[in-house]
């Protein structure tokens, strides 16, 4: 889930990212922007999730996974490529944080808690 999350973002894939957010969110954020479908909305969301992630593109990640309840945290570190495609590698300590909250049975993208 987070790993499709984050690809989804770095590709701009709008719609497919609206999706992976959790709905109680999603249907917040539908209210605040009523006429918005899922391009314009996800491209909103994306630039919020994609605020602290300091690379373009996903090379070789590793992940590790906290979970408590229905909440969970994904740290993902690796090599990545930046904006310029250099590469940069980002150790354990250095892990990006992808809240994820399980709603209705399924893991979903908490934007609540970024």
């Amino acid at each position: 889930m987070a790993e499709r999350t984050l690809r989804a973002a770095l590709a701009g894939e709008r719609a497919e990212f609206a999706g992976l957010v959790a709905p109680s969110f999603l249907a917040q954020a539908r209210a605040e922007m009523p006429d918005s479908d899922d391009e314009i909305l996800g491209g909103v969301l994306i630039a919020g999730f994609l605020e602290d992630i300091p690379f373009a593109e996903v090379v070789a990640a590793e992940y590790g996974v906290e979970t408590e309840g229905d909440r969970a945290a994904v740290y993902v570190w690796g090599t990545f490529a930046g904006a310029g495609g250099e590469e940069m590698t980002m150790s354990e300590a250095e892990a990006i944080r992808i809240p994820l909250v399980r709603e209705n049975g399924r893991w979903y993208l908490d934007l609540l808690d970024l």
